[in-house]
């Protein structure tokens, strides 16, 4: 059963202990316990309260990959890049919920349509969060925070893997602690998060992604048990399944993905066509850093393009463990070809694709 952790000062606390409890009805019993983190210690307890208080060491030692983390407090940022650090991913800004709760913040919800001054008050406006993010200081690649957070965006099968594999090598992080994979929409939940510094968005020609999705998942049903894959075609799998998932989604924009454009673009997050990617790695990856302010020498861009190369990057994993690694031992990549779709994908579905998402497809260029 998972548990729930406060990493405060004592007196933060119990501010988490009273907004978990108002806003959730989480009661203190439900609590595992309070930590106590280098430097934040103090003399105020938890005003008559049962709730366990444990070191930082002792957390870490008893914490499994359900439980989960509110952090707060001065020393925020260390202490998030040390649960990173030790992969613990699960963690929560206990320092956005306090603030977006206090009152100024709930009077401002309620009293908003009864604003008459000339600006629009700041608290509802979250636009201030790309704000910080276009005006922050540019980041030495080998100084990167261990507390940043950095977001791959992406159509599923359009080289999210390859994209991670690289920014790993390339920034010295590591997938799944600071790097977030994230699909199409998930971006309204992974983007606003205040310790992201840089989004990437990757999109590729639907009618590729689909030959390379049916493939992904013929070999996923193989690995998990079936005695051979559910949908025996390609037209199969996009009518009688994919089509359904991308329309009844939220994730997918209920099949919309021209809304997902507009949102990424509105947000100013890159945009990476994976036939550019192939087609340039180097230049692709340089475009991404400048969007990001970080500064990565041109040699270490060219020696990551080089090393993880598509063709090259299962060999260079080969010996690695993380997540990357794991996906690309498990046949994650394929050919990675560009236009394979002229060759797999059957007229009908290829002329479902062109109809039902022009509006994408046009966007991008796949239609010439």
């Amino acid at each position: 059963m998972a548990g729930i952790y406060i990493l405060a000062t004592r007196q933060d606390a119990r501010k988490i202990v009273d907004w978990m409890s108002y806003e959730g009805q989480i009661s203190e019993a439900e609590i595992a316990a309070i930590v106590d983190y280098p430097d934040l210690v103090d003399d105020q307890g938890v005003h008559s309260s049962n709730i366990p208080v444990i070191g930082f060491k002792q957390l870490c030692s008893r914490l499994s990959a359900e439980d989960m983390v509110v952090v707060v407090g001065q020393q925020f940022k260390h202490a998030v890049s040390e649960l990173f650090a030790r992969g613990i991913n699960n963690v929560f800004d206990g320092q956005a919920a306090l603030a977006s709760h206090d009152l100024s913040h709930r009077f401002i919800h309620i009293a908003a349509p009864y604003h008459i001054g000339a600006n629009y008050p700041e608290l509802l406006d979250d636009s201030h969060v790309h704000l910080r993010r276009y005006t922050a200081e540019p980041l030495d690649v080998n100084r990167i925070p261990g507390h940043k957070l950095f977001v791959v965006n992406s159509v599923p099968k359009s080289g999210t893997a390859w994209m991670m594999a690289m920014l790993e090598r390339m920034l010295g992080v590591k997938a799944k602690q600071q790097i977030t994979l994230s699909h199409v929409m998930d971006i309204i939940q992974d983007g606003s998060k205040p310790n992201v510094h840089g989004v990437v968005v990757l999109v590729r020609d639907l009618r590729d992604v689909v030959v390379s999705w049916f493939h992904d998942l013929a070999r996923s049903d193989l690995r998990n048990g079936f005695c051979e894959p559910r949908y025996t075609d390609i037209t199969e799998f996009y009518f009688g399944h994919l089509i359904g998932l991308l329309s009844a989604s939220r994730r997918y924009a209920f099949g919309n993905l021209a809304d997902w454009l507009n949102l990424v673009t509105c947000n100013g997050f890159p945009i990476v066509r994976y036939e550019d990617l192939v087609r340039d790695t180097s230049y692709r990856l340089r475009k991404v850093m400048n969007f990001w302010k970080v500064r990565v020498p041109e040699q270490t861009i060219a020696d990551v393009a080089r090393r993880l190369s598509f063709d090259k990057m299962p060999q260079t994993l080969a010996t690695q463990q993380g997540y990357v690694s794991d996906l690309v031992k498990t046949g994650h990549l394929r050919k990675g070809l560009v236009g394979v779709w002229k060759t797999e994908l059957p007229p009908r579905v290829a002329e479902d694709i062109e109809r039902r998402f022009s509006a994408y497809q046009q966007w991008l260029g796949y239609d010439r």
